[in-house]
């Protein structure tokens, strides 16, 4: 595979290292494969693949549940292999801004609750000034189109030339501005995924993008392709100080409205207030919901600690 086996990789069980060179974004990216515990005994299955996006933290804080999904015995998953992306040891610093660039379309808008809430982040963070003004930036001059044809044109065939998969049952899965990749896959009718998982997404006005998609879609009665979509929000999201996630909060109850309105043939979609959590805390709570939704499994009726 390309890249080199880092530290990092050693660390998270029967999980691959590699990174990947772009020439849809024009930079390197870090992929972490993570595989079900029963993978290399169980030789001629095929398993579905769930791609996450943010892959500096959610491959350490996810990839456990991919590799142990066969000991749950009470809400068991289907086994599944975890595709996540991320950035290189060299540019794992800058992932913040570098996120913004790859997962937030073109032309999204920042609304002010958007604008004061980087600040804030900003002075927390210690940001200087220019770290400030490229954060900013990255929100204006975002190239999720670019990043989603790396994905399908490749990594996908890096990923199913390497490992067993079910390509039929291919989840995404993003959380934030993850979550609005995610639908920004999804209104772009992506012919590579099949099960979406958005979690808190990145919705924060009535601009978006993704609900100009959709009304495109509605208006010339387009229909899906089979596909699953699975939207959470967090609770003190909704309820809490914060202006920039009651926006949020606000274009999620939007969202669900439109998707019910329109009733688009060809997507099973369901959401869900997930309790007690905030935007910072809701990122795995969100991502078990949307497994339990997507690939859920008959409970095993044996087993021991």
């Amino acid at each position: 595979m390309p890249g080199m086996q880092p530290p990092l990789a050693a660390t998270l069980p029967s999980t691959d290292y590699f990174e990947l060179d772009s020439a849809h974004v024009g930079d390197r990216f870090a992929i972490w494969v993570t595989r079900p515990v029963d993978y290399d005994r169980a030789d001629s299955a095929r398993y579905p693949a769930i791609y996450v996006t943010d892959g500096n933290v959610s491959a350490a804080m996810l990839s456990p549940y991919a590799e142990h999904t066969a000991f749950d015995l009470i809400s068991a998953f289907q086994p599944y292999v975890q595709v996540t992306v991320g950035y290189p040891a060299d540019k794992a610093g800058d992932w913040l801004t570098l996120r913004n660039r790859d997962l937030v379309p073109a032309d999204e808008p920042a609304p002010p609750s958007m604008i004061a809430a980087v600040a804030a982040d900003a002075q927390t963070a210690g940001w200087t000034q220019e770290e400030h003004d490229e954060y900013i930036r990255s929100i204006h001059d975002g190239r999720a189109a670019q990043f989603l044809a790396f994905l399908e044109d490749e990594l996908r065939p890096v990923v199913e030339d390497t490992y067993r998969l079910a390509p039929d049952a291919t989840g995404l899965f993003g959380y934030s501005y993850g979550g609005l990749f995610s639908l920004y896959a999804l209104m772009r009718q992506s012919p590579v995924f099949r099960r979406y998982g958005a979690g808190s997404p990145g919705v924060l006005s009535p601009d978006s993008q993704i609900f100009r998609l959709e009304r495109d879609i509605a208006r010339r009665g387009q229909p899906f392709d089979d596909v699953q979509l699975h939207l959470t929000v967090n609770e003190l999201e909704i309820t809490g100080r914060s202006h920039i996630y009651r926006d949020l909060g606000i274009q999620f109850a939007r969202l669900v409205d439109r998707l019910y309105l329109s009733d688009h043939a060809g997507l099973d979609f369901a959401a869900r207030i997930l309790p007690s959590d905030s935007h910072m805390t809701g990122f795995t709570q969100s991502f078990l919901s949307y497994l339990r939704a997507c690939y859920g499994a008959s409970v095993p009726q044996s087993g021991g600690l």
